[in-house]
């Protein structure tokens, strides 16, 4: 069972569910070339992501090119003006490598880790770089064939308490991969070696990802039951816990990193019973239902479940790059082939249907063309998606901006009262954000939700004009809706509406009374039925005598009845009657006297 947002939800229903607070719709996406590799001495093969840094510049780095054809660190403008920082000399700093750049412990450096050299004379480093002047720091050399290291670091770095943590996909106790622990002066220890065997775990190729339960979580390409891999948690102090075992059919050799979703998403972590819950996206590179990946979902529990097969066909193939997602909870990601030329696609998972839509399709034969993306993506700085793909227009890879369209993202309605008078009169107005949170400039029309609003409501356009009346008091609300029709050919009845909402509290009024009829009554009259007139009288209204509750009937919001039993007629004089209101607000009229003669 599924514990996310604080609900226990079985798997049956998880599809839907997920989807309930999210709306837009991408229509088509434009994918143009942001900066071309051309080789040595300029870089080449950029497989490893972008980094987005606080100075608006990106980050990256290539696999090969450079000076020596061994890598290279490079730094590109928001213009798309490249300068590299450093080239790797292929000896104890490495070779470029696959993994992303991250920030650390010394601000203006970032820290990576670099792939084993061809010579065959280590299996990598960590180091850091300079992001102004380009001084390049080794950190710690992974040694090759040894039993109590790692070696050939395949996945990125995470920082975590000051010290840094990563993987590598081969060395350890049992050469099939480690889990290690560096510190800024460059101590590492081994944390955890994969084990290889059949019931173990083996070789990661991607980094780790940090849970909001102080927890590391990963996964192993290999080995489990059918040697599919495996996704795990590590404590800090290496204590490694297996969550799910793949078994083909729901996916098999995960190759990019764990994804948890971006901050302000409800269900990136939750408290169920006690327990903090971390849930992650994940893909992986095989298995499914035709063996061409997949996109899972997983707790930090090991609630596990599949969200989308790859087909292999126009809807793509091997998801070898990290997921992303947008603010609006939709999620974004690469594949490395199919596609409707076989090169790739840029794709997209709509949390409000589940629904899988191509939004590009890479083709090598194009000029001036990227294919083969393999990276992440990120939002750019001018709020579109970048990555980076293994070909391009010199067949050396490049980088690729996809611009999408804006659409309804969001409704919001203002002013958002707590509580309303009776009577009182208020002017709704509902706007739609796009995708990334920004007012629309050209407003769609709204639908308005007024089944329960409280009162009379006049609706203009994206405007709505309520007069709180209701004679029962209580909470109330209105919604304002965008109709999405379609979603890249999804019906209407699929991809239903963006959706936003005000409630409130509606207080009772003070009642007035302007009259009683009769006003008196014969010492011993009996039974004898009061009907009283004025203003502000709620469904729930009670008629007092003398302050003692009479059975009363509602008539209308100017008019009750009431009946005053024989034995209030017993005595003559002159008695107070009254009206009241119960919370919310309320309150007692003013009196009118009543005669027994």
């Amino acid at each position: 069972m599924l514990k996310f947002n604080g609900f226990p939800w079985t798997t049956g229903l998880v599809a839907g569910l997920l989807a309930a607070s999210v709306c837009g719709a991408s229509a088509q996406t434009t994918v143009s070339e942001f900066y071309n590799f051309a080789g040595t001495p300029n870089g080449s093969v950029p497989s490893s992501g972008l980094y987005l840094n606080s100075d608006g510049n990106y980050y990256g780095v290539t696999w090969s090119g450079g000076a020596t054809n061994n890598g290279e660190i490079y730094k590109i403008t928001p213009a798309g003006v490249e300068t590299v920082l450093y080239s790797f000399t292929g000896g104890l700093d490495g070779e470029g490598g696959i993994c992303n750049l991250i920030p650390g412990n010394t601000p203006g450096y970032l820290y990576g880790v670099s792939n084993s050299n061809t010579a065959g004379t280590n299996g990598g480093a960590v180091y850091k770089i300079n992001i102004t002047t380009g001084a390049f720091t080794i950190l710690h050399t992974f040694p090759l064939g040894s039993t109590t290291d790692g070696s050939n670091a395949l996945g990125g770095l995470v920082l975590d308490d000051g010290n840094y943590y990563g993987t590598t996909g081969s060395g350890g106790t049992y050469n099939s991969g480690t889990v290690y622990e560096i510190t800024e002066a460059g101590v590492e220890t081994v944390l955890y070696s994969f084990k290889g065997d059949e019931n173990g775990d083996y070789g990661p190729q991607a980094g780790l990802a940090l849970g909001y339960n102080g927890l590391m979580y990963g996964t192993s390409y290999g080995t489990g039951t059918g040697d599919y891999g495996q996704i795990f948690s590590v404590t800090p102090a290496g204590v490694v816990t297996i969550l799910h075992t793949f078994v083909g059919t729901d996916g098999a050799n995960p190759c990019s990193g764990l994804f948890q979703p971006i901050s302000g998403d409800s269900h990136s972590g939750t408290v169920y019973e006690g327990t903090v819950y971390s849930y992650f996206y994940g893909t992986t590179c095989d298995g499914g239902t035709t063996g061409n990946g997949t996109i899972f979902i997983i707790d930090s529990s090991g609630d596990f479940y599949s969200q989308y097969s790859f087909q292999g066909g126009t809807d793509g193939a091997r998801p070898v790059g990290d997921i992303f997602q947008t603010t609006d909870g939709n999620l974004f990601g690469t594949t490395e082939r199919g596609g409707a030329d076989s090169d790739g696609t840029l794709y997209e998972l709509a949390f409000k249907t589940n629904t899988h839509s191509v939004l590009y399709s890479f083709n090598a034969a194009l000029t001036s063309s990227e294919y083969w993306p393999v990276s992440n993506i990120i939002l750019g700085v001018d709020g579109n998606l970048y990555s980076t793909a293994l070909g391009g227009l010199d067949g050396a890879g490049d980088i690729f901006k996809a611009v999408l369209p804006l659409y309804v993202g969001s409704v919001a309605i203002t002013p958002t009262p707590t509580t309303l008078t009776w009577g009182q009169r208020v002017v709704f107005t509902a706007k739609a954000y796009d995708q990334h949170g920004t007012l629309l400039s050209s407003q769609p029309s709204l639908l308005w939700s007024d089944s329960n609003p409280g009162g009379s409501v006049s609706i203009s356009g994206n405007t709505a004009t309520l007069t709180a009346n209701s004679t029962s008091g209580g909470n109330f609300g209105l919604g304002a809706f965008n109709y999405i029709t379609t979603n890249s050919g999804v019906s209407f009845a699929q991809y239903m509406e963006c959706f936003g909402d005000v409630t409130y509290t509606i207080l009772n009024p003070v009642p007035t009374i302007t009259s009683i009829s009769p006003t008196s009554a014969n010492l011993d009259a009996g039974n004898t039925t009061l009907t009283v007139n004025g203003t502000g009288f709620a469904v729930t209204a009670s008629v007092q005598w003398n302050g003692v509750a009479l059975a009363t009937t509602y008539v209308s919001a100017t008019k009750v009845t009431a009946v005053i039993p024989a034995a209030d007629l017993t005595v003559a004089g002159s008695f107070n009657v009254t009206v009241s209101d119960p919370a919310p607000g309320g309150g007692t009229s003013a009196a009118k006297i009543f005669t027994v003669l």
